[in-house]
């Protein structure tokens, strides 16, 4: 199971998992955090057992925070399978995913200022 990460996907899960944990995996963290997109890598491996603490059918309850299609051109275009997007209504609906937020603004804030201070004195660029 991958999720994005500013603009590459990471691994969520080292090892493989059972469909439907792997399911479950992605919707909570795709909850959970400030990435939008996730998909599923199938395997051919066994599965293992999940890693996380994340609760039995957390898909299947909170799956109509998620969507399956993409937008382009105005025409909507079906992803393929094991890939979800979070819909724009709950985007930032938990407390984590604020919390995140803020922490990336400080950090741009702080980049920025680092950027200012770099900057030669006296040197002026049209």
């Amino acid at each position: 199971m991958k999720d994005i990460k500013g603009k590459k996907f990471s691994k969520i899960n080292k090892s493989p998992i059972a469909f439907n944990d792997a399911k479950d995996l992605q919707a909570y963290a795709v909850d959970k955090s400030v990435a939008r997109t996730s998909y599923l890598k199938p395997r051919q491996n066994n599965p293992s057992k999940l890693m996380f603490d994340i609760p039995r059918g957390y898909y299947q309850n909170t799956k109509k925070k998620y969507r399956d299609w993409r937008q382009v051109k105005g025409k909507k275009i079906k992803l393929p399978k094991g890939r979800i997007i979070e819909r724009g209504k709950y985007l930032l609906d938990t407390k984590g995913e604020k919390q995140q937020i803020d922490i990336f603004k400080l950090l741009a804030q702080r980049e920025k200022k680092k950027r200012k201070l770099n900057r030669p004195v006296g040197l002026t660029f049209a």
